[in-house]
């Protein structure tokens, strides 16, 4: 498990589609960091050992109707970059996945406010056989799968400014 710990991002949207309900949907760009320790380290690992984990998901936007305050969902697919503080750890890149639901809050014509909570998702392991076959009455296969998804949950507040 990974310990608690603050994080910045950027998240820049797009306009996509305005529906007539009002509505309107968004290309999004979702990048955040954050610098975690290691909750309950194995067994000769260092026990202050961090990970740096990056972010970067591309996906959209739905955002509900309201004047003042605007409901939102958001999904996006992209990569997470694991890099842990030690040299005789390696990074890596993972695939990465994210769904969020919050409030746009615009007091203002330009300058408001942005509330959410996202889970993320990163595959940090992956086997699959996918058809196989082999010699008389040898192997098979026909899929076979396994993986591990290192889960994050975030509740993240900031600045929205549009243009």
């Amino acid at each position: 498990e990974l310990e608690n710990a603050s994080l910045y991002g950027l998240v820049v949207n797009l306009p996509a589609e305005k529906l007539q309900s009002g509505d309107y949907t968004e290309w999004e760009l979702y990048v955040s960091r954050q610098t975690v320790g290691i909750d309950r380290p194995p067994e000769g690992v260092d026990p202050n050992l961090e990970i740096d984990i990056t972010h970067v998901l591309v996906g959209g936007t739905y955002v509900g109707p309201g004047e003042l305050v605007r409901p939102f969902l958001g999904a996006g697919i992209g990569a997470a970059h694991l890099s842990p503080d030690a040299a005789d750890y390696e990074s890596d890149t993972v695939f990465a996945f994210g769904l969020g639901v919050g409030l746009h809050l615009f007091p203002e014509r330009r300058i408001g406010g942005r509330i959410e909570t996202r889970v993320l998702g990163a595959v940090t392991d992956s086997d699959s056989d996918i058809f196989c076959a082999s010699g008389p009455a040898g192997s098979a296969c026909l899929y076979r799968g396994s993986g591990n998804v290192l889960w994050q949950w975030e509740l993240t507040a900031g600045l929205a400014v549009r243009f």
